[in-house]
């Protein structure tokens, strides 16, 4: 049993939470304001104190959703995240959160616990060649159990023409996986379209 671990940023409705919305920066678009740099940190904490919550409550993992333009999908867009600190600017900075995070999981949970992210390849501001770096990045330091990319439709080609020719799945399939386990997701509806997932290259598929 895996629980998503989950925060909406910008695409927080305001009536749910009592105020507005807050992003990696001021958003017009949505009227969602920039965290500060103390509250950037305790988003941080926050991410690790409800793994460990998940952990006591007896769940064998988490996943951190980073896909979908929800907050840390906002952290990784240059589009939305406009920061002049170490959380902004380069895609080391923009993804930095994610591996502090990763790595307060695995400092507070204990070593079997379960651990996943959930990516956006393209759209809301991700550009393929950075979504790639970060996937890579995520199994090459070895601290993930899982990698679960969102694909819309696992067998659709890259939205960027310079990508296209091949499917968007490929791109992820031949990155060099070390211990974590592709999982893919995207229109799989058939025990067919789920064989045939696997024959192209994933370890598993999400519904």
């Amino acid at each position: 049993a895996v629980s998503q671990l989950h925060h909406a940023g910008m695409r927080s409705a305001a009536e749910l939470i009592g105020g507005a919305p807050v992003c990696p920066s001021d958003n017009e678009k949505t009227g969602a304001r920039g965290l500060t740099y103390a509250e950037v940190k305790q988003l941080i904490a926050d991410f690790v104190a409800a793994a460990v919550r998940a952990e006591r409550a007896g769940f064998d993992g988490v996943e951190l959703h980073g896909a979908h333009s929800y907050i840390l999908c906002q952290f990784f867009s240059a589009e939305v995240n406009h920061r002049d600190d170490e959380y902004g600017g380069t895609l080391e900075n923009r993804c930095r959160i994610l591996f502090e995070i990763i790595d307060g999981i695995r400092s507070h949970c204990r070593k079997d616990f379960m651990l996943g992210v959930r990516l956006t390849p393209e759209r809301f501001g991700i550009r393929l060649g950075e979504a790639i770096q970060i996937a890579q990045r995520v199994m090459a330091e070895d601290k993930v159990d899982f990698l679960d990319m969102s694909l819309w439709d696992v067998f659709k080609e890259p939205e960027e023409t310079q990508h296209q020719g091949r499917t968007l799945m490929s791109y992820f399939t031949e990155l060099d996986r070390h211990n974590t386990r592709l999982g893919v997701a995207g229109k799989i509806r058939t025990p067919q379209e789920a064989e045939a997932t696997i024959a192209a290259g994933a370890d598993s598929i999400m519904l």
